[in-house]
């Protein structure tokens, strides 16, 4: 606790600022551990394949696009997952396929066009911002 206890009068201040400081470290090291953590459960999700398991994919990955939107790979994740789902619907010949296609496309697109934005010489956030019915 040296590193915090003031040792002399007027000390105080440097103190709280350390603890300040101290505890700014430790919530980003959380919370990056974290968005990795869910991160990782999406991956398996997207690997897995399924209507439910595409939308809990797509639900994550918007959620971690939108927390850090220059992120390049949730952006990514998040036009890939987007395109499955909707793409999974049309396989299933569902009753609403073609609005929910429409309507994911344009979401899918808006989250490739990031991705694209953020490393234009990488090819794959193409894929999902032109394959779009």
């Amino acid at each position: 606790m040296f590193f915090i206890c003031p040792k002399k009068k007027g000390d105080t201040m440097k103190a709280t600022v350390k603890i300040i400081i101290l505890a700014l470290f430790l919530l980003v090291g959380v919370s990056y551990t974290h968005a990795l953590e869910t991160a990782s459960k999406a991956d398996e999700l997207l690997s897995s394949g399924g209507l439910e398991n595409y939308k809990q994919a797509m639900d994550i990955y918007v959620g971690l696009a939108d927390q850090e939107p220059g992120n390049f790979e949730y952006n990514f994740n998040a036009a890939k997952s987007i395109w499955k789902y909707g793409f999974e619907t049309e396989k299933l010949d569902l009753p609403d396929w073609k609005e929910t296609c429409k309507v994911m496309g344009k979401k899918g697109m808006a989250y490739a066009e990031k991705a694209i934005s953020q490393a234009p010489n990488k090819p794959d956030a193409y894929l999902y911002y032109l394959n779009v019915k």
